[in-house]
């Protein structure tokens, strides 16, 4: 028997905040990071 599938996809932060634990692995690799309130664009992590 085949079941149906589906996924959540959150892609405004609704159901979990998922840019503070982005940020935070962010600055493992570049201690310049800019912080999540200053992302305006999605391309931000060019020139990090």
């Amino acid at each position: 028997m085949i079941k149906n599938k589906r996924a959540i996809v959150d892609i405004d932060n609704t159901l979990w905040h998922f840019c503070d634990a982005l940020y935070e692995e962010l600055r493992k690799v570049n201690r310049n990071f800019p912080t999540p309130d200053s992302w305006t664009h999605w391309d931000l992590w060019d020139g990090y």
